[in-house]
């Protein structure tokens, strides 16, 4: 299943973990712990994350040590 969505905001904290807020897509439902492929347009290839936000939440976030350009 592909689906797309919008990038709310991108951080990077001071240990250099980079947090990635999108919009969660209408009907997306996942369980703790599970993952997701993520591209953006301007990468040559996904990357796996999983998902750190609540099952409830309106928002998807994500935690990484990579850099994320938000464009």
């Amino acid at each position: 299943m592909q689906l797309q969505t919008d990038i709310i905001s991108s951080k990077t904290d001071s240990a250099g973990y980079t947090h990635l807020r999108v919009r969660r897509p209408q009907g997306f439902d996942y369980v703790a712990g599970q993952y997701v492929t993520l591209a953006n347009g301007n990468e040559e290839k996904p990357r796996f994350l999983a998902i750190a936000s609540n099952t409830s939440e309106a928002e998807l976030l994500f935690v990484s040590r990579h850099e994320t350009d938000p464009r």
